[in-house]
């Protein structure tokens, strides 16, 4: 099955454009490397609104990227911690080309500082990168 033909058969059953665009469903695998995921920027650390509890006792806090969008961020601690983190990035590519929803989980950069971040996934519980 192609890419295209699994991804046309989970917008069948999602019918919200707004989940669609927050899980980058619209785009395909090269547009959301090349695109989307390759430019996201986070221009700001520190708000915490948008940080459920549980999140915040792993001591996560928030983050808003380019877009307005909401993340949540870890400061990464060791360089042995940087390829975990990249590791995890790839599950997430793998998720997102096997068209299952996942929180877009990334290592950005910022002030210098690598970061661990998850997008916030808002009205549902969020558990790891998973809603």
């Amino acid at each position: 099955m192609s890419e295209v033909d699994v991804r046309t058969r989970l917008l069948k059953v999602i019918h919200d454009p707004e989940i669609i665009r927050y899980f980058y469903l619209d785009l395909e695998n090269c547009e959301l490397l090349t695109d989307k995921l390759s430019r996201i920027e986070l221009v700001e650390i520190g708000d915490n609104r948008m940080v459920p509890f549980n999140a915040q006792l792993r001591n996560y806090t928030g983050a808003v990227d380019q877009n307005g969008e909401h993340w949540l961020v870890k400061p990464v601690e060791t360089a042995e911690d940087i390829l975990a983190h990249k590791t995890e990035q790839i599950a997430y590519l793998m998720d997102y080309m096997m068209s299952t929803l996942a929180a877009p989980t990334l290592l950005l950069k910022h002030d210098g500082e690598f970061y661990r971040a998850t997008k916030v996934i808002n009205n549902a519980m969020q558990i790891g990168s998973y809603n």
